[in-house]
């Protein structure tokens, strides 16, 4: 499976938007949150219509190396079946 990866790639040195292996995305995700600190500011009430949920998250994220810290916000987007969650998307702004 290969992911379109757009917005903060350009942080993790990935240049243009581009067609990456869905592993190779994970591994990229996980060594950004291993190299960071996060702490939410604030979480909002779940939205829920149907079988989806929502919520707003705020948070501020803190390199562990540089110490330099940036504000994200982000939706959840989370799709509930039976009482599971089945499956969950994240959208976030990196301007």
């Amino acid at each position: 499976m290969e992911l379109t990866v757009g917005g903060r790639e350009l942080e993790y040195g990935l240049g243009k938007p581009k067609q990456i292996p869905y592993l190779r995305y994970v591994k990229m995700i996980s060594d950004f949150a291993k190299a960071h600190a996060f702490g939410y500011t604030s979480i909002d009430d779940p939205q829920v219509v149907g079988e989806h949920c929502t919520v707003t998250l705020s948070l501020q994220a803190t390199n562990r190396a540089s110490r330099a810290t940036f504000d994200v916000s982000e939706i959840g987007v989370y799709t509930v079946r039976g009482g599971t969650v089945v499956r969950e998307q994240f959208f976030y702004d990196t301007t």
